[in-house]
């Protein structure tokens, strides 16, 4: 471990861990910047914690806050879900997160993605906005709009602005257009 006194920041460059209440971090490399009280870590950084993992190649952690902002593919494991991002932020504190390069949420039998994702861990809630496509396995449905809501424990969804729904039925398909659709 070095620390520079002058810029006052320390950092690693081959293999370190970060320990606290509900977390532990371990990355290759990575910087500490006392003003800021702001971790960088660089090159496969996994942070677990007792609900989630998170795996990524940056990712910025403020300890105080518990605020993890994710550059580059990374993924957030949990046990019932699975959330891909480019471009995101996850507050451990809250257990929620946004979601806004290339990402989708992930659960047993539904897949979510938009152009900007919200997740509250603590409700199974998930929300989209823009291009909203929701993929479900089991009713062997595609929901289209330009915003919506998955409540996973109620097992339901709310889909608006230009909304739709194409089931395949058999060797057919179904489809419903309306200005907003509740599943």
């Amino acid at each position: 471990l070095y620390f520079d006194r002058n810029s006052q920041e320390a950092y690693f460059n081959s293999n370190g861990n970060i320990v606290n209440k509900n977390n532990t971090l371990t990355s290759k490399a990575g910087r500490y910047y006392v003003k800021e009280k702001k971790y960088q870590f660089l090159k496969s950084v996994v942070l677990k914690n007792p609900e989630y993992t998170i795996k990524s190649n940056h990712l910025d952690y403020y300890t105080k806050q518990g605020d993890s902002y994710l550059y580059g593919p990374s993924t957030i494991t949990g046990k019932d879900n699975f959330i891909y991002t480019e471009n995101g932020h996850y507050n451990s504190k809250t257990n929620t997160g946004h979601f806004k390069r290339k990402s989708y949420i992930k659960y047993n039998d539904r897949l979510i993605e938009g152009d900007s994702l919200y997740y509250d861990r603590k409700i199974e809630f998930a929300s989209g906005t823009n291009n909203v496509k929701i993929t479900d396995s089991i009713n062997k449905a595609i929901i289209k709009g330009h915003y919506g809501e998955v409540y996973k424990n109620k097992d339901s969804l709310y889909i608006t602005k230009h909304a739709s729904v194409r089931y395949l039925i058999e060797k057919d398909s179904m489809f419903i257009h309306a200005k907003k659709i509740i599943v």
